[in-house]
């Protein structure tokens, strides 16, 4: 069945075939385009690959949404903006990626009419919100991280949630203008075109010279500047998580030595009071070995009961009796503990700090590894469908020449299946490199509450003071100087 949308489409491309390449470039004039390697191998991408990219992404944004709506996340503004990207590149591998897969493998089953055009007007207009919309949601989320930990007292007396809220809106009426262009200037491709469905096509001399030699490069520096904001959003993350990371470790190692130094005063002072009065020597044991007996001690008060007393202080007597009755008792006791003391003032405080410190310096490690890989991985796989369109609308011959023609639909395949695949790989990288993710996913499916004690607001609130103590410490230095 024709129509006028296909004649002006295949017009088009008649008007861009120079007169002596269509008829004097090709010797051999009987080999097709499918005859090539590379077009069967993009048919096999085709194929197989967009129905595992809708199954398993639609599956992965389903979980990815759910642990963001857990209270462990649900308060935080981030959760707003990942919740928002799930949903998005889920109703993306619907509504966008099903009928590319139905054309390029069944074109049968789309049926070209007159009205064809709003159909591709729809799909070409939404198929590059959703992929813009995507990346600079992802920007502004890590923007949005990044003022965080840069400002965390300005952060914690704003609504964060609702700015994210209403920053979202601002950003879907930034691209939809962008993108409102396709509205009018799309429509379905010749019959012979078998990379896509749809197209920007037109007879308008004065978008034709817009859409080859314009908005390639507006497309270009739009994903260019969200890059630049996702890495240096990445790079204030990282300089302030390491910053907090020292100074924390700076204050551990000061509040450990201020406990050497205050324990061995006081075992000096213990001294003392026993030679001046060996009746102490007893109370003295118990200070000594408070240091690791503290948390017994406290959980014990509350279970002592009135007999329990009478009995301790009786049995308190009893011992002080004995004691008294011999003297190299108490010299053996003083040396036992002065030991003791001594070997747990110098092993339990090295113990902590190491732990504390390889601690603090896995989570700054697994923060780097989780943002470096979440920005190489967008680049990796949204800037390639660009330059490829960048390119190919600068080639006349693109759909004439068979060899051409084969290579663009293997490489438009494999870029544009990169594009999608971004949105499915996101769940991948929180599961691989979050471990507050993966412990909210293993509550929400085996309804497993959480191994650690604290939440991800405990979490922040510790960055946020570390970075706070990190500011006010420069401003003193500063006004030493």
């Amino acid at each position: 069945m024709t129509n006028t949308p296909v004649s002006a489409a295949t017009t088009e491309v008649d008007v861009n075939v120079e007169p002596t390449t269509a008829n004097h470039s090709y010797p051999s004039t009987n080999i097709s385009a499918e005859e090539f390697e590379e077009f069967k191998i993009a048919d096999v991408i085709n194929l197989y690959v967009p129905p595992i990219l809708i199954v398993v992404g639609n599956v992965f944004n389903i979980l990815a949404f759910l642990v963001m709506r857990s209270h462990y996340f649900r308060y935080l503004s981030t959760s707003v903006y990942m919740s928002a990207c799930a949903v998005n590149d889920a109703v993306s591998l619907i509504i966008s990626l099903t009928p590319h897969w139905l054309y390029v493998n069944f074109p049968w089953t789309i049926i070209r009419t007159p009205d064809s055009h709003y159909m591709c007007k729809f799909f070409n207009f939404y198929g590059y919100f959703n992929c813009d919309y995507t990346i600079v949601l992802t920007a502004v989320m890590t923007a949005d991280r990044a003022f965080v930990i840069m400002y965390p007292i300005k952060a914690s007396t704003k609504d964060l949630v609702k700015r994210a809220k209403i920053t979202i809106a601002v950003l879907m009426v930034m691209v939809v203008a962008k993108e409102f262009h396709f509205l009018f200037y799309s429509d379905i491709v010749p019959p012979e075109r078998a990379d896509r469905l749809c197209d920007a096509i037109t007879k308008e001399q004065a978008y034709k010279y817009f859409f080859k030699n314009i908005w390639p490069w507006i497309h270009i520096s739009f994903l260019t500047l969200c890059f630049l904001v996702i890495f240096v959003s990445n790079t204030v993350i990282i300089v302030n998580v390491r910053r907090s990371d020292n100074m924390v470790n700076a204050n551990i190692k000061k509040h450990n030595a201020h406990n050497i130094s205050s324990s061995g005063s006081s075992c000096r002072n213990s001294s003392s009071r026993i030679s001046e009065n060996p009746s102490d020597c007893n109370t003295v044991f118990a200070e000594l070995t408070s240091i690791q007996s503290m948390p017994q001690i406290e959980n014990s008060i509350f279970r002592k009961s009135d007999s329990d007393q009478s009995t301790s202080t009786k049995n308190t007597a009893f011992k002080r009796s004995n004691f008294n009755q011999s003297t190299s008792n108490r010299s053996a006791i003083k040396e036992i503990n002065s030991s003791q003391s001594t070997s747990r003032i110098n092993k339990t405080p090295c113990r902590a700090s190491t732990s504390s410190q390889s601690s603090s310096r896995s989570k700054w490690q697994q923060i780097t590894i989780m943002l470096l890989a979440q920005s190489f991985t967008l680049i990796a796989l949204t800037y390639p469908f660009s330059t490829h369109l960048a390119i190919s609308s600068h080639i006349s011959d693109l759909y004439t020449d068979p060899e051409k023609k084969a290579t663009n639909h293997l490489t438009f395949s494999v870029v544009f299946y990169f594009l999608y695949s971004n949105k499915c790989v996101n769940f991948c990288l929180y599961c691989i490199t979050g471990s507050r993710f993966r412990c909210a996913l293993r509550y929400l499916c085996c309804s497993k509450p959480p191994e650690t004690q604290y939440t991800v607001h405990s979490m922040l609130k510790q960055t946020a003071i570390a970075t706070s103590q990190t500011t006010l410490s420069s401003i003193s230095l500063n006004q030493n100087r």
